[in-house]
């Protein structure tokens, strides 16, 4: 029996505790109140039955779950959530996700309800829309009686059977006494029944000589399919090795070939430093030129050996 509901989230209830007391449970309140929706959370967390997430409630952030949990008298507990990240149950000692509208068993095993238990203000009262014949069957469910009335079905069809059996036995056992009694002219019967045992006795010798010679026969065949097999690699063995080393010697070459494109391409690299290098040097010789062709040059600089006014020699 359910002894506690809280409810968070879940439409117009933010956060609802209900302790329920032993029978009888009465929740009144005034039109949109939120009554219908803890049928609907019942429905939620003790059946999966509702899909989306219409039914969180508008003032609730995107950050804060949505749960319904429901405590039993037995102490378990089963906690239907959902948010952004979590979409299952939480029972003792485990979390499970929900499918679709899939009710796990572990979740079944705590609440041991179906759809029986819960009704809608909508619904038409349980079992008076139905026959005679179908409320008798759903009480006699409900009861136990109807493990009765199969077991004697079960019974009544296992004896028609054994009668019918019955029946061609005692059949059978009528003929074969009538054959006994046509056979009582035969002196000899022992000794042909002794021969057809020795007879018999043969048949199954060479039967099992047959047996042997058909596994050797197919011992006999899958040698030969070996033997047919061991043929057709030596004869493609040799071009095989062969292959196999003008693959290693393509691998060489491949090699060979990358090692020569990464020389090349480094004398490329090389070569454009070079004309870089010589570019630069040209500059610098020009801008030499320039330096020893000016005025200033001329008149801080020795004309003989290049030294500034500054080692000169006074006289």
């Amino acid at each position: 029996m359910i002894r506690t509901i809280e409810i968070n989230n879940f439409q117009s209830h933010s956060n609802t505790v209900l302790e329920l007391s032993a029978g009888v449970n009465v929740i009144k309140g005034r039109s949109h109140s939120g009554k219908s929706s803890i049928v609907r959370a019942l429905n939620w967390a003790l059946l999966n039955n509702l899909s989306g997430d219409y039914f969180v409630s508008w003032f609730a952030s995107k950050k804060e779950t949505t749960s319904v949990g429901i405590e039993f008298d037995d102490n378990s507990y089963i906690i239907r959530k959902r948010d952004s990240k979590v979409n299952g149950y939480e029972l003792p000692n485990t979390d499970l996700a929900a499918i679709r509208t899939d009710l796990p068993d572990e979740v079944k095993a705590i609440t041991q309800m179906g759809t029986i238990n819960i009704q809608d203000q909508d619904e038409q009262y349980f079992m008076l829309k139905e026959t005679p014949g179908k409320v008798a069957k759903e009480l006699n469910s409900l009861v136990g009686l109807d493990i009765i009335d199969q077991t004697l079905s079960r019974l009544n069809r296992l004896e028609n059977e054994n009668n019918s059996k019955l029946k061609f036995l005692e059949k059978d056992s009528k003929e074969i006494e009538t054959g006994i009694k046509e056979l009582d002219y035969v002196d000899d019967l022992e000794a042909r029944v002794e021969k057809i045992e020795e007879l018999w006795k043969k048949y199954g010798h060479i039967l099992k000589q047959k047996t042997e010679l058909v596994l050797l026969a197919k011992d006999i065949k899958e040698e030969d399919e070996y033997i047919r097999d061991t043929k057709e690699w030596l004869t493609i063995k040799e071009p095989l090795e062969r292959l196999k080393g003008l693959l290693t010697e393509s691998a060489e070459i491949e090699r060979s070939l990358n090692f020569l494109k990464y020389t090349i391409d480094a004398i490329d690299e090389a070569e454009i430093v070079r004309l870089r290098s010589d570019k630069n040097v040209k500059n610098l010789i020009s801008k030499r030129n320039s330096i020893l062709k000016s005025d200033l040059y001329k008149k801080e600089f020795c004309k003989t050996c290049g030294a500034h006014i500054s080692h000169w020699r006074k006289k």
